[in-house]
């Protein structure tokens, strides 16, 4: 039987104000950089508006 994992997905941004990259895609942050709890991150993955 294949085992499953929980886990939880938060976008993080500077602000919650939406990023647009380069290719169009917008993604509206879920909290702040401020409102995450370190301790609890699995990865984190940053990424420029550029890209």
């Amino acid at each position: 039987m294949k085992e499953t994992s929980s886990f939880e997905l938060f976008t993080v941004g500077i602000s919650k104000e939406p990023v647009t990259t380069a290719g169009g895609l917008k993604i509206v942050p879920d909290i702040c950089v401020n409102e995450m709890d370190e301790e609890q991150a699995a990865a984190l993955l940053l990424i420029r508006p550029d890209t």
